[in-house]
């Protein structure tokens, strides 16, 4: 959920989605840092409830209008002692140091941090795991922030998987937002586009 002013807060979007659409089951804000747009993840407890979500796309809160798209990768918000995030949209320079740098710097200690190469322009990401938990929380809320000369995407690990980080890195180092522009034909960026050409599915 992007479009909303710095005055609205979490308890502000848990009440619309409560009492618009319900089934709510989370809602996390990104840190609202300089030239870091504003975006929220809303998590809901089956798919039903998130498809009456968009609905609420152009909706007015505060004095910004609301834009709403689905998460290609569905990842649960924190459970338990989760403290492994993948951080993807790095730029193809970035490096372990200038990822650290920046993450440490900012959440806390990291204790691990495997830097995937990119499969194709525009697909670089990172694991970090970190030494205490409210540090991943703490990265998460930096999803939307500029790393050098572009905008990352920070979410959890996805929940339950055994394979191993370099077993994955084409699977979950794909671009994980859609193209609004492309889903109703008006995307003109063709391959420069930084967001997904497809028609996800919410499963």
């Amino acid at each position: 959920v992007t479009g909303f002013p710095t005055t609205v807060s979490e308890p502000d979007l848990v009440s619309l989605f409560l009492s618009e659409v319900g089934g709510v089951v989370a809602v996390q804000v990104n840190s609202p840092l300089l030239n870091c747009p504003r975006q929220a993840k809303v998590e809901f407890e089956n798919v039903e409830h998130a498809q009456a979500a968009f609905r609420l796309y152009g909706h007015v809160l505060g004095d910004g209008y609301l834009r709403i798209e689905p998460r290609m990768f569905y990842r649960k918000l924190p459970k338990g002692d989760d403290r492994t995030v993948v951080v993807q949209g790095l730029e193809d320079c970035a490096t372990s140091d200038s990822v650290r740098e920046f993450f440490q710097g900012r959440c806390g200690a990291i204790s691990c941090i495997d830097v995937i190469p990119a499969q194709q322009p525009g697909t670089k990401c990172a694991y970090l795991t970190f030494e205490h938990q409210p540090s991943a929380d703490m990265a998460c809320r930096l999803d939307g922030a500029w790393l050098g000369g572009s905008v990352i995407q920070v979410e959890y690990k996805l929940e339950g998987s055994t394979e191993t980080n370099e077993q994955q890195p084409l699977r979950q180092c794909q671009v994980s937002k859609a193209c609004l522009d492309f889903l109703f034909g008006q995307c003109g960026r063709g391959n420069t586009c930084p967001w997904a050409h497809t028609y996800p599915t919410l499963k």
